[in-house]
């Protein structure tokens, strides 16, 4: 059995050492990590050493020829040798005190039972002695300004803004930087930290989803997992009915192929997707299928999460407002909205003539007002808020869809300020679509700042509409399945979630008794 290991030595560390720093490479990736960190600490500071059994110096800084030659305690040691050097240096820092690891090289597990072995007496040591291990064959933690491990140079790579509330948890290096990082740095989306785990020899899905079920910078989790080891499902599963948090879950090796790929390409041990499916469902973990629900669903939870939100997921029920400048754009909406299941409201006579009597002349008499409702082409701002202002007091919209084309003559570059003002009086969740392009970001920068999703396109828009949409009908199912302090609830839900709380004991107690709830026995 695992011990309960204290992560903040690889999140967190006041010093670190990097194992295997070449003098004359700097494509090596414990020149880059050594590199990167100075950058971050500081080259003064005494906060990063660089380990080379031969010495010599990097960027005018003193490489140590050993570990046991470093003149500080070191809380984490990032490790960048081949695999067969590993273990001798790995023992010697166990040695020193060391109090944790990030395995930076492959060619263990994932390769021949050799290396298999190697990492097994790591994993053994590390269990032994209490210390966390992540890796190997990952590119490990970053979290700047305590830690950055990536060893892609920086003109191969972007990174996406810090101080955000998503946290991602990757099996993939790869995935990690591409799926997440680039897709996050082209929407702005900001992260708090992000790990590698790669084969998972010690430090896996379930020891990092605890660190950052309890990590207040972290709101939203995100998965990318090949499989889980014999147990490991269950460990996670259970875990996850610890928090409100939102958690999501891209899974790869769903195919029989992909199985066969994930195998080797990680040493995971692959799921069934049927099973995994029906379970992630039940403790109320958001099942990723595709990158583009993956980026849509990051954006959306990553906005909409946190106390300090303009709105809540728990509000939307399924019904959906959409609101177009554009009746082509509102046939495709329409289209997509029944592909994911998204439920339209059907407006009374009545609901339409409240939002006919806000129009202006121009567009009253032939905007279109059922759903989606079609302001066309003459519309102006006070149209389109002024229709805002109506849906977000009708109880039967639960969410609203607002595809912003910028064509129209009188839309003006200060719509975007007047939207978000609505979505701040009003709390009601709002999605839009505006086009990608850069002579739009006035419009766009004041929604951002309001916390309101901005889809890249149509489609995007509609996958976040799904994901809140998802993300209530979790927070329904958790309710009685999560098991969570009622002081970590949003002040918002705070009201509802204590009622369910009374709800649970009532069942409880009519179990204990052999009631069913009707009162029959």
């Amino acid at each position: 059995m695992k011990p309960s290991f204290d992560l903040k030595p690889v999140f967190e560390p006041e010093t670190t050492a990097v194992i295997g720093v070449s003098t004359s490479n700097i494509y090596n990736p414990g020149f880059i990590i050594y590199q990167r960190n100075l950058n971050i600490k500081g080259y003064m500071t005494d906060k990063v050493f660089g380990i080379n059994p031969k010495g010599g110096s990097v960027e005018g800084t003193e490489l140590y020829r050993s570990i046991f030659d470093v003149p500080k305690n070191i809380d984490v040691a990032v490790m960048c040798l081949r695999a067969g050097d590993t273990l001798p240096a790995f023992k010697d820092a166990i040695d020193l005190g060391v109090k944790g690891f990030i395995v930076i090289s492959g060619g263990f597990a994932e390769t021949s039972p050799e290396g298999k072995a190697i990492q097994d007496e790591m994993a053994r040591l590390s269990v032994h002695h209490g210390v966390p291990l992540i890796g190997p064959n990952c590119v490990g933690v970053y979290n700047p300004p305590y830690i950055n491990t990536i060893i892609i140079p920086n003109e191969r790579f972007v990174v996406p803004r810090s101080k955000g509330n998503l946290g991602i948890v990757s099996q993939s290096g790869g995935v990690l930087l591409d799926q997440f990082f680039c897709k996050n740095y082209e929407r702005d989306i900001p992260i708090s930290k992000a790990v590698s785990l790669g084969n998972k020899a010690v430090l896996d899905e379930v020891e990092i989803l605890d660190y950052f079920v309890r990590d207040p910078e972290t709101e939203v989790i995100g998965f990318y997992l090949e499989g889980f080891a014999t147990g490991r499902g269950r460990e996670f599963l259970l875990k996850s009915r610890e928090t409100n948090k939102t958690i999501m879950l891209l899974k790869g090796g769903k195919s029989e192929r992909g199985m066969r790929a994930a195998s080797s390409h990680t040493a995971a041990i692959a799921s069934n997707e049927l099973v995994l499916a029906g379970a992630l469902k039940q403790f109320s973990i958001i099942n990723v299928n595709t990158e583009q629900e993956l980026v849509a669903y990051v954006k959306a939870f990553s906005l909409l999460s946190g106390k300090n939100k303009p709105f809540f997921t728990s509000e939307f029920s399924g019904n959906m407002a959409i609101v177009t400048v554009s009746g082509g754009h509102g046939v495709l909406s329409t289209d997509i909205s029944d592909r994911y299941h998204l439920g339209l409201v059907d407006f009374s006579d009545g609901e339409m003539e409240d939002i006919r009597g806000v129009l202006s002349p121009a567009v009253k008499n032939i905007a279109g007002l059922g759903n989606p409702i079609d302001l066309t082409g003459s519309c102006n701002d006070d149209d389109v808020v002024h229709v805002l202002e109506v849906l977000m007091k009708n109880p039967r919209v639960g969410l609203v869809l607002l595809l912003i084309l910028p064509y129209p003559p009188m839309l003006s570059m200060s719509l975007g300020s007047r939207i978000a003002s609505v979505v701040r009086l009003h709390r009601k969740p709002l999605i839009t679509y505006l086009p990608w392009l850069a002579k739009y970001e006035m419009i766009k920068e004041p929604m951002n700042e309001a916390n309101i999703p901005v889809g890249n396109s149509i489609e995007e828009a509609l996958l976040m509409a799904k994901a809140v949409q998802m993300r209530a009908m979790a927070f329904e199912r958790a309710k009685y399945n999560k098991i969570i302090d009622a002081q970590d609830v949003l002040i918002q839900d705070y009201q509802e979630f204590t009622r369910v709380l009374g709800e649970i004991s009532k069942q409880r107690e009519r179990k204990k008794r052999n009631v069913t709830p009707d009162g029959e026995h």
